[in-house]
């Protein structure tokens, strides 16, 4: 089984985040949340980076099952 790590969904804040996070560890699936905490701000624009949740390769199928019921 690989170990490479996949983005299943992105979030705009960490509370939503986690919640999925939580579900999938209730239902046996570890997960890890990456966040870039940056921010630019542009004259007339602004960019927040998005907050990845990511799962082993192998569990891709299995968690995004959990995540849409």
């Amino acid at each position: 089984m690989s170990n490479m790590m996949v983005t299943i969904k992105y979030f705009n804040d960490r509370f939503e985040a986690n919640v999925s996070a939580s579900k999938l560890e209730a239902n046996g699936v570890k997960s890890y949340i990456h966040h870039q905490d940056s921010v630019t701000v542009d004259p007339g624009t602004f960019s927040a980076s998005k907050i990845e949740l990511k799962v082993a390769a192998g569990d891709v199928e299995k968690a995004v099952d959990i995540l849409n019921h």
